[in-house]
């Protein structure tokens, strides 16, 4: 599919999405609601390590339509202490030099608007915006329209929903590796929202996304999050989750590159990154 005939397509979905007429819909709970996800970890003394992540979404919910927006970021650092001694074997002083690096960072931000046109059906519309140095690219921006259906959903117990849209993504790599193609691309995107409770404290859910690139169909995306909460109070949980990332096609980095003997030569190479990428997640869910 051309760059050119995905736009149009893009373009004549989101006239569909504002053009097509609402079904009567019954009171649902209106206006703000948030929910925020916040997770941190630090140790000190021999090592020293931190990490903090956050999540947060607010939304806005008329009657047949809502608007939510989504703040997400992962930074973790490692700190390594490197001790000399200076002196004699029966006097001496110990240095002590600290080295923090940056081990994971990943920063998101999302508009999504949701138009319902039955109690089961509805279409969508949302513009995104990624930040992944580990996973080789600067940034990353989604635009998609589309439509989806729920199957069930009984509140606060059960839910499972599906969606399926066109995307538009602009990806600007860190390395420009020969063969890597940074710009615009045309391409499909199917979603899943699957949760249930286990116990009145207990709940098991599944996010999933996959991505795949008309223009490179061999270039597939999937984004899945496993997860189970335990609800402690009314406003309060504690939520464990799985985040599994593949990149059929991944980005580059460049590699200094050394002789047989261990020189280093003036030189570098290219390396394709991993294709999976998981992370491993404990938070505080905070609703208000």
């Amino acid at each position: 599919m051309s760059r050119s005939v995905g736009r149009s397509l893009l373009l004549a979905l989101i006239c569909w999405c504002l053009a097509t007429p609402l079904a009567a819909q019954d009171d649902a709970e209106l206006g703000w609601s948030n929910r925020a996800e916040l997770g941190y970890v630090a140790t000190d003394g021999n090592a020293e390590a931190s990490s903090l992540g956050l999540d947060a979404t607010s939304t806005y919910a008329w009657p047949d339509r809502s608007l939510e927006l989504r703040l997400a970021g992962l930074r973790a650092d490692s700190t390594t202490v490197t001790r000399t001694a200076v002196g004699t074997p029966d006097n001496f002083s110990v240095n002590e030099e600290s080295d923090t690096e940056v081990t994971a960072e990943n920063y998101f931000a999302q508009l999504r608007f949701d138009r319902d046109l039955t109690d089961d059906f509805y279409v969508y519309g949302s513009g995104s915006w990624e930040r992944d140095e580990f996973a080789g690219f600067d940034r990353r921006l989604t635009a998609v329209v589309g439509a989806g259906r729920v199957f069930f959903d009984v509140e606060d117990q059960r839910l499972f929903k599906a969606d399926l849209g066109v995307t538009y993504v602009d990806q600007q790599d860190l390395v420009d590796a020969p063969g890597s193609d940074d710009g615009g691309s045309v391409g499909l995107r199917a979603t899943s929202e699957w949760f249930r409770r286990l116990s009145p404290t207990t709940t098991v859910g599944m996010d999933l996304i996959v991505d795949l690139d008309l223009d490179d169909t061999s270039d597939l995306r999937l984004d899945d999050r496993l997860w189970v909460a335990v609800q402690m109070t009314e406003q309060l949980a504690l939520k464990v989750s799985l985040r599994l990332k593949y990149d059929a096609e991944p980005s580059f980095e460049s590699v200094p590159l050394t002789s047989p003997a261990g020189d280093l030569l003036d030189d570098s190479v290219f390396v394709q990154l991993d294709e999976l990428d998981s992370i491993f997640n404990v938070a505080l869910v905070v609703d208000f």
